[in-house]
């Protein structure tokens, strides 16, 4: 994946790159906050997930990065889950790409529950760290058809559940990139 930033460990917010981006993109991208609370207060409407796959893949199939993010070297398989926050009328907002251990599924709201996994996680009141990896804007294969969008990757640690990798690409028509 091509970004227009640097890796976002190690930088300050003045080193993302993002300042010609309209300021409710660059608040989003830089966050370490449930995303979909925001997304939510952009648009004025309630979100809910749509799964469009969800599967155990063998760990050798995910990107490098992802496995070093997860502590996952070591790992034999990965539940690998593709996702969309839509708005009431099914309007893709945000595509998603959720990894965890296999051992993490519990962790995850089921396919079938439309709730997004961050109001999942607030709801249970666990202590959370959103640690940012890499945000920008870029063309990305995960959502090819929202062209040049903003994308933000992270990992969501806890001290008693399995990290979580999420990686988020923005519907360029909801979250500006001009």
């Amino acid at each position: 994946m091509v970004s227009s930033t640097t890796d976002a460990a190690g930088t300050d917010a003045a080193g993302y790159g993002l300042a010609a981006l309209p300021s409710a993109t660059r608040i989003l991208l830089t966050g370490d906050g449930a995303t979909t609370v925001m997304l939510e207060a952009l648009l004025d409407v309630p979100l809910r997930v749509r799964v469009v796959d969800q599967r155990v893949v063998d760990t050798a199939a995910v990107p490098p990065a992802i496995r070093r993010a997860l502590a996952a070297e070591r790992m034999p398989r990965l539940l690998e889950r593709l996702s969309e926050l839509v708005d009431p009328v099914g309007r893709p907002v945000s595509r998603n790409r959720v990894v965890s251990a296999v051992a993490a599924t519990g962790q995850l709201p089921p396919p079938t529950d439309p709730t997004p996994l961050g109001m999942r996680l607030r709801e249970e009141r666990r202590a959370l760290h959103r640690e940012l990896l890499r945000c920008g804007v870029a063309h990305t294969p995960e959502a090819p058809h929202f062209g040049r969008c903003a994308f933000k990757e992270y990992v969501i640690r806890s001290p008693d559940r399995y990290p979580v990798y999420v990686a988020e690409r923005f519907n360029p028509a909801v979250v500006g990139v001009a």
